[in-house]
């Protein structure tokens, strides 16, 4: 799939456009914001409705806050919060079906957009009195409790968060089994029976948002490298590109049965590029020279991983193989004492050349943009601190700081995509003029709004950075300015003393 600049290129006025087009309900203080999202929301009831908004509103001027700290010391409001999350006609599902009609209508306009899978935990094994929880812990022997979220972020090709377009929240099973036991099992499981049934069904419910002229890329990590995963994309007329997890069976052009990485390794270097690697927990910021290579042929399917070892008959009716492309990517050398680069991405996609394989390269780096979701939910929501009794009430809370997340990566993209579009794409006019009053110490307002750029790094200030690049959200900066805003308005109301 070559770049096509006249429809997918890096092009700001473009994100301007979806920004002015869509994104509008993703300004103004925390109730107004709310009020524009989720304007479709139907409890049945309207007493109910009016509640939401508020507790929802709080929760997004103070993302960083559970429900007493939103709530700035308001026992009514805590107690009104705290019945709307127990109240049994609130639904995760009405929550989150809400958000995905506005991200539905965030799609439209766009040629090509991403679909991020990622699964965390959620840990709160601290919270002893919350019933429902599961095991979040990967040893056999150790069981911290918390809840895991899989989710799927909408991306455009230059990395401007559009929405969420799935969220699964559950409590895993505690098992005493041993790491061979639990292999066995799977074995021996069909793909409903399987946790990794979360892939799938993800796949489904994005692409049933998907507008007709828009291209959906799926990109997951190596807990996506899946057979069935490849079968459904490309049976929904989508595409993958997945980090391979093990070496597999694979048939080359001519039909000659060899594995992927044997493959590969008899294939010429295409290409060596530049791999600018960000910042994590296992590594520090640094750019990876890396070799490129690339071949095409099938993978075939194991019946057993897709209907179950028993199901012979309805194995029989799936597809024995599927198409795709190899492309290996592998640092030679790394920097001493550094683990080097070695990626092999499967895609349904063609990767016949030097360009191609680049721009796959280039599409898997979008994937990182999930794992900013989770700690921007973690770290700027403060998910994992949220106390309620019950894991059905926090799986309720999960949705709504999940939405608030989004929201605040928006933010903080359009100002790195679009530092000189005006701040009113991501802020309400009584945000901005409360901004800018606050920062120049004055009541004098400009003539024209200041730029995203200049917003987010005011923001920025609020929250302690020191006006230095890539320093974090503007989460605890805009918390700051809701506070703001709310005394501004107390003010400039003339019915006030």
């Amino acid at each position: 799939m070559k770049n096509d600049s006249g429809e997918i290129g890096l092009l700001v006025e473009s994100i301007v456009k979806s920004g002015n087009r869509h994104m509008k309900t993703v300004t103004g203080n925390g109730n107004e914001w709310i009020r524009g999202e989720f304007h479709q929301i139907d409890f049945g009831d309207k007493r109910l409705k009016e509640r939401f908004f508020e507790t929802a509103g709080l929760l997004s001027s103070k993302a960083s806050g559970s429900i007493h700290p939103s709530c700035h010391g308001s026992w009514s409001q805590a107690k009104g919060a705290y019945r709307f999350f127990s109240n049994e006609r609130v639904s995760e599902s009405a929550l989150f079906r809400t958000h995905c009609v506005q991200t539905q209508k965030r799609l439209e306009g766009h040629s090509l957009v991403f679909s991020l899978q990622d699964t965390s935990e959620l840990n709160f094994d601290s919270h002893k009195k919350t019933e429902g929880l599961g095991s979040i812990s990967k040893a056999y022997h150790k069981h911290k409790m918390g809840l895991m979220l899989h989710a799927s972020l909408m991306v455009t090709q230059e990395g401007l968060p559009l929405g969420l377009s799935s969220l699964k929240c559950w409590s895993r099973v505690s098992r005493e089994e041993t790491p061979q036991e639990k292999q066995r099992r799977l074995y021996q499981s069909t793909m409903k029976e399987k946790e990794s049934i979360k892939w799938i069904e993800t796949l489904y419910e994005t692409a049933a948002l998907i507008p007709k002229d828009t291209c959906l890329i799926t990109l997951g990590d190596r807990e996506a490298d899946i057979f069935e995963l490849f079968r459904v994309a490309s049976s929904l007329k989508t595409f993958f590109i997945i980090r391979n997890r093990k070496d597999r069976k694979f048939i080359d052009e001519k039909g000659k049965k060899t594995t992927v990485q044997t493959a590969l390794s008899k294939t010429p270097i295409l290409k060596t590029i530049a791999l600018t690697l960000p910042k994590n927990q296992q590594r520090v910021a640094r750019t990876a020279y890396v070799d490129i290579r690339s071949i095409s042929g099938w993978l075939p399917i194991r019946n057993n991983l897709v209907y179950g070892p028993t199901n012979k008959d309805a194995s029989r009716h799936i597809h024995e193989k599927v198409h795709v492309s190899a492309i290996s990517v592998k640092e030679q050398p790394p920097p001493e004492g550094v683990a080097p680069v070695e990626w092999v991405l499967l895609t349904n996609l063609t990767a016949t050349d030097a360009f191609e394989a680049e721009e796959k390269v280039n599409w898997y780096r979008l994937r990182w943009k999930i794992e900013e979701f989770f700690k921007t939910l973690k770290s700027g929501c403060c998910v994992e601190q949220c106390r309620l009794n019950t894991a059905t009430k926090l799986t309720k809370m999960i949705t709504l700081k999940s939405i608030i997340a989004f929201k605040l990566m928006y933010m903080t993209k359009m100002a790195a995509l679009c530092p000189e579009a005006t701040c009113t794409d991501v802020l309400s006019k009584i945000e901005w003029q409360t901004l800018y009053c606050r920062i120049q110490t004055t009541s004098r307002l400009p003539e024209h709004p200041p730029t995203v750029l200049q917003a987010i790094t005011w923001l920025g200030q609020l929250g302690g950075f020191l006006n230095r690049r890539a320093e974090g959200l503007p989460g605890i900066g805009y918390e700051i300015l809701q506070e703001n805003v709310r005394l501004f308005i107390i003010l400039n109301n003339k019915n006030c003393g």
